[in-house]
């Protein structure tokens, strides 16, 4: 674009210059007038003005040409050098378009390289993470891969080795093998003897100083177990003896230490909650004592008292009074005294009968609801020991926590323990402590209930000289009546 507005200035530099000789022409004219004869200007002013104005025109017109022939010139040239410069860019486009095709196929190449690279790499990663493992599996076997290790053999050989090796292990662990070596003893001394391997499962060891079943001690070691018939089965799988049965402790592998502990005992229990689960389970005991004398004082007031009553109704009703009275009187039970101060009395007036039989009441009321508050309380307050031992518990802990931190939890187990274990006493204690003091209150407002609808009857009965079955089925219906409101009352 620039090479084609150049000619455009030029030609105008050209006219302008053009320009500036004509007038300098036509000036000079004038000035030369007084210089040419004074005949030939004044004879012919007008031709001498139009011959110089002739030439003028010849001079700019040859200049107009020669700029035209110059301007066609540098038009042909300019064209030839836009086209060279055309074909210049298209060959320079051709050259960037293959230059980038090459550097899209050297990128899909270094992607490609990369993405090879990362799977050989991966491959390596999985070739040392299953070497290393195999390392592991194969001690578990006692087998080891430090040969492997320590020679230059390839990938492809480590892998066959290993294959071997893990065949072996496997007829190992579906077989009966024994080899030397050294286990511990109960009093933690090392004996050397024979070990026996069942499989990878079990093992037993057989040596001058002890021999029976042994269990993992941690870091590929073993120890010696004390039970029944263990040394015996060893020194039998030695010799090569086939057992009907033996007795196995099974282990997944070495190098995890087994501590065998004791069976827990409700003592154990105990201990490890301290002395409020002891105070706990001494209430818990006064509680359950407490229970069965309650439940044997309802039990013998209210025996055979279904039986008494019929027979004491239908004597009364025959008018044999004396003689009734020195039967209940011999007589045990509720049901029999409270009779007895009913019959006695009948001769009174209904407001000393009524005294009087409502202090026989009062008396078998008080034996029937004796300990039931005191049952009570233990239910209560067996929950709440509970909960003391719970913060207790965590007291503990929190204080371990803050002198030892929270590293090892063997350290906070301690108070951990006296949280559970009192909280879970108490709540054995307060349960069937309350549920049973509830029955044993709703048995005893029953039992009272029906001793009150007996002294009624009796009077009744010598009163209006009811019958006895009339008199049972009257019985009958009011305890139905008070039974619904005296369970309810219970509970």
């Amino acid at each position: 674009m620039r090479m084609r507005i150049y000619p455009l200035s030029l030609l105008c530099c050209l006219l302008s210059i053009g320009a500036v000789d004509a007038g300098s022409t036509s000036n000079a004219v004038p000035t030369a007038a007084p210089e040419s004869p004074p005949k030939a200007a004044d004879a012919a002013p007008g031709a001498s003005l139009e011959a110089v104005y002739k030439r003028e025109f010849a001079f700019l017109d040859t200049q107009k040409k020669e700029l035209q022939r110059l301007l066609n010139e540098f038009a042909a040239t300019s064209a030839a050098d836009e086209r060279r410069l055309d074909r210049k860019i298209s060959a320079l486009q051709n050259r960037i378009m293959d230059l980038s095709l090459q550097a899209k196929r050297l990128e899909e190449s270094i992607i490609e390289a990369e993405r090879h690279n990362s799977q050989i790499q991966e491959n390596e990663s999985l070739l040392e993470m299953t070497f290393t493992q195999a390392e592991t599996s194969l001690a578990d076997y006692g087998l080891s891969s430090q040969e492997m290790e320590n020679s230059e053999l390839s990938d492809a050989d480590k892998l066959a080795q290993l294959f071997d090796r893990a065949q072996q292990a496997l007829i190992q662990s579906a077989s009966l093998h024994q080899r030397d070596g050294k286990f511990f003893l109960e009093d933690g001394t090392e004996a050397a003897g024979r070990l026996i391997f069942v499989g990878n499962i079990a093992a037993y060891g057989v040596s001058p100083s002890g021999s029976g079943l042994l269990i993992p001690a941690g870091e590929g070691r073993l120890k010696l177990l004390n039970k029944p018939g263990g040394a015996k089965t060893a020194k039998a799988l030695t010799e090569g003896e086939l057992l009907s049965h033996f007795s196995l402790f099974l282990f997944e592998n070495l190098n995890k230490a087994v501590e065998i502990q004791a069976e827990k005992t409700w003592k154990g229990i105990l201990n490890d909650g301290g002395p409020i689960a002891w105070i706990i389970a001494g209430l818990g005991a006064l509680g359950g004592l407490l229970i069965l004398v309650r439940m044997g004082i309802v039990i013998s007031a209210g025996r055979g008292g279904k039986k008494q009553v019929k027979q004491v109704l239908h004597e009364v009703a025959q008018g044999d009074r004396d003689q009734l009275l020195t039967t209940l009187q011999r007589a045990p039970g509720a049901y029999a005294k409270v009779l007895e101060a009913s019959i006695a009395h009948l001769q009174m007036p209904e407001d000393e009968w009524e005294i009087a039989v409502s202090d026989a009441l009062l008396q078998q009321s008080v034996r029937l609801d004796r300990f039931s508050g005191l049952i009570l309380v233990i239910a209560a307050v067996a929950p709440l020991l509970g909960l003391l031992g719970t913060v207790t518990g965590m007291i503990s802990t929190f204080d371990v926590i803050t002198q030892f931190g929270t590293g090892d939890p063997k350290l906070l187990a301690t108070g951990i323990s006296i949280a559970l274990i009192t909280t879970q006493v108490g709540l054995i204690v307060a349960i069937p402590t309350l549920l049973l003091g509830n029955v044993l209150n709703g048995w005893s407002s029953s039992l009272k209930n029906d001793l009150e609808l007996t002294a009624l009857g009796a009077r009744e009965a010598a009163q209006d000289h009811t019958s006895p079955a009339e008199l049972e089925e009257t019985l009958a219906e009011d305890e139905a009546e008070v039974a619904p409101r005296t369970a309810f009352a219970g509970t």
